[in-house]
């Protein structure tokens, strides 16, 4: 009966869709918030392709299936154009199904910035991820200290860093206002939303 309910909400986009293998759909509580996600996120961020998610059972698998060999093999989700591959959580050290969807859902976000967005900036486009994956509570933020961005490497630091720089940015400004500066933005550094000198006088200036 669940698995009718998300496809009537999934023919209920008229366009893009999105493919989930069945396997996920089984280990989701709740699947029908996948599809409303998804539909949540096309709105927001323009998006018009059609999305695939696919579970792999070895971490080879999802080192194969993102065409990446130096794949770190503390990832758990990938994408590579408009399709979505997740290790299966019975192969992670902490099983957990909540977070499980909020990975794809994270990994829907990447889809979607690396498709309309030109060049966005590693941290900005793992914030963003994190944000509409409902992930940000899952760090200390209270012991991060503001670090430049822009000098990150993808490793295991970033995700922190650009927790606490997402979740600032989503303090001080409305949503809309955020997205429409992503959607338009091309010189990252010197932004007057995402640019260095930007985000410093966000974080040091007192109230």
């Amino acid at each position: 009966m669940l698995q009718q309910v998300d496809e009537v909400i999934n023919e209920s986009l008229t366009s893009p869709k999105l493919h989930v293998d069945d396997t996920i759909l089984q280990l989701l509580p709740h699947s029908y918030t996948l599809y409303f996600n998804f539909q949540k996120l096309t709105h927001l961020f323009g998006y018009q392709k059609d999305v695939s998610v696919f579970i792999c059972d070895s971490f080879e698998s999802l080192r194969n299936c993102s065409h990446n060999e130096r794949l770190p093999d503390w990832v758990i989700g990938c994408n590579r154009e408009n399709k979505i591959f997740v290790l299966n959580p019975q192969m992670w050290k902490t099983i957990n199904i909540t977070s499980f969807e909020k990975v794809i859902i994270h990994e829907m976000t990447h889809v979607m910035i690396n498709e309309v967005i030109c060049d966005c900036p590693l941290w900005l486009n793992e914030g963003f991820a994190l944000w509409y994956a409902d992930q940000i509570q899952e760090f200390k933020l209270e012991d991060i200290k503001f670090s430049n961005p822009y000098n990150l490497d993808y490793n295991k630091n970033i995700y922190a860093q650009s927790a606490l720089v997402i979740k600032k940015l989503f303090e001080f400004y409305p949503e809309t206002y955020l997205l429409k500066a992503l959607l338009n933005s091309t010189k990252w550094e010197n932004n007057k939303v995402f640019g260095l000198k930007a985000l410093e006088k966000l974080f040091f200036t007192k109230d």
